[in-house]
């Protein structure tokens, strides 16, 4: 009998023993699955977290990029303020000025076409001078080359007598061919015929004067020394013949190292 009592002893120990392990149990499992939902939601709301801190900052930005933006906002509108201004000026200036520009561009035009027919009589005033001048200039070119035309020529003895008085006083930038032109112009003026004659040497030439007389012919006249060495100078005939030596033949001083052999002479009259 007592052995039947500790088997049931036992058996409601064991029981008991083995219904509060098996309550242990479920209670740790349930809390371990707790503790995993808390630990989720720990990492959902620390995402949460993050994503609002990064909104958060993002708003931030905004609102700086908003404040930069208001504030060149207001320098554009500043800046549109400013040049409404100085289109206003400008508007006032063009309209108090383009009546005196119209009225100066006007008066420009009218003195630019009176000056336009004034050019106009002008050269409608050169070109009818210039007419008559041409037809006076013809008609005494006429008469005076029919003077010339009639002018004489001169005996061996009336050249003689006109070049006696005839001297130059010498001047070093002189030339043949002024001395040569000043006496024909001389003669010419006195109604006598004179020709000009170009003697060519192998390097440079000489210009001296001519007369076709009717009792020698053709006669050749040059500007010499009066004696050597001077600088007075006088008339004198001279002898020219083609490959002659001019200065050796007329008793004249020959420059050092000149070939004073005539290759070709003319004589030009009027």
């Amino acid at each position: 009998m007592l052995k039947k009592i500790w088997i049931r002893v036992l058996t409601v120990v064991i029981l008991l023993v083995a219904s509060g392990f098996g309550g242990y149990v479920v209670r740790d499992e349930e809390i371990q699955g707790q503790v995993a939902v808390i630990e989720e939601k720990d990492s959902i709301i620390k995402s949460l977290n993050s994503q609002i801190t990064s909104l958060a900052g993002q708003v931030d930005s905004s609102k700086h990029e908003n404040d930069s933006l208001g504030t060149r906002l207001n320098e554009v509108t500043d800046n549109q303020t400013e040049m409404l201004e100085k289109i206003r000026q400008l508007t006032e200036l063009k309209d108090r000025y383009e009546p005196m520009i119209d009225r100066l561009v006007a008066d420009s035009n009218e003195k630019y076409y009176k000056l336009v027919a004034l050019k106009e009589e002008m050269y409608q005033a050169e070109k009818e001078s210039w007419h008559e001048g041409f037809k006076a200039g013809y008609d005494w070119g006429c008469k005076e080359g029919d003077k010339e035309s009639r002018k004489e020529n001169p005996t061996y003895a009336e050249i003689e007598k006109m070049t006696e008085s005839w001297t130059w006083i010498f001047l070093a930038s002189q030339q043949c061919v002024w001395t040569a032109g000043e006496f024909i112009s001389e003669m010419q003026g006195r109604g006598i015929r004179v020709g000009l004659t170009y003697i060519g040497f192998y390097e440079g030439g000489h210009v001296i004067p001519a007369f076709d007389t009717p009792d020698k012919g053709i006669v050749y006249f040059d500007v010499v020394p009066e004696t050597k060495g001077s600088k007075i100078f006088v008339l004198r005939e001279v002898k020219v013949d083609l490959f002659g030596r001019y200065f050796s033949d007329n008793n004249l001083e020959l420059p050092r190292g000149f070939n004073e052999k005539i290759y070709n002479f003319q004589v030009v009259w009027p």
